[in-house]
Parts: C-alpha cells; structure tokens; sequence
C-alpha cells in the first residue's frame, strides 16, 4: 500500500512526551489526521488519533486493522518524523510538512483539494 505521509509539528519540550504530529495519505484514497509520534522507554512510537468515550477511556478514531499494515504505517510516519528532523538540524527551509513517499505529496494535494471543496480542514 503506497502511504505518503507529512510531519506538521515537532516539539521539544521536556514537559511531554509527545514529539511530532502527523498525517498520512493511504493509498491516495484515505486521509488520517493527528497521528502523534510519542518518545517512549524504548524508543519513539506512533499513536492513532483518539477520543474519550463514554466511560472515559481514549479509543482510537483509525487504526490499521493487519500487523503489516500497522507496521507500514508506523514505519512511514517515523521516517518522515527522521526527514524532519534532519531538515531542521541542517538549517534547511522547514517545508509545510515533510513527506515520505514515493510520490511527492502526490496524495496529499489531491485529497487536500477535495477537502476544500468539502470545507473540511486537513491541517
């Protein structure tokens, strides 16, 4: 599955755990907003856009449904997040969003075109 992916923030604070958000474009048919790239004990993580049900509990608005696509899509959006990063320490222009994939944003700028027609906001 082609998964082109854009890191729109990336934070630096001590106080939190959380050190990007992202978006992906999945087969240039679905897009996924607020994906959250987390620093754990072991390493950087990716957690799925959530909300907090009736009893309390944060449940995931998306998430893949098969091993290998959880892993294609963690992969994506963690190499995108090293692309950033790697941007920003070599003092390049910080693009709108970086994006891994291989088609350049292809996805994204169609789906961001019908969103706008929709009145819906991507970013």
């Amino acid at each position: 599955m082609k998964i082109s992916v854009r890191v729109h923030e990336v934070y630096d604070n001590e106080n939190s755990k959380v050190r990007g958000i992202a978006s992906a474009a999945l087969a240039g048919q679905f897009a996924v907003n607020g994906i959250k790239i987390v620093e754990g004990k072991k390493g950087l993580f990716v957690t799925m856009p959530s909300k907090m049900n009736d009893e309390g509990d944060y449940v995931d608005m998306f998430h893949p449904i098969t091993k290998d696509s959880r892993t294609q899509l963690n992969n994506a959006v963690l190499k995108a997040y090293e692309l950033k990063l790697e941007e920003i320490a070599n003092g390049e222009e910080v693009s709108e969003g970086n994006e891994q994939s291989e088609d350049d944003g292809e996805d994204f700028e169609e789906i961001e075109e019908v969103a706008d027609d929709l009145g819906m906001n991507m970013s």
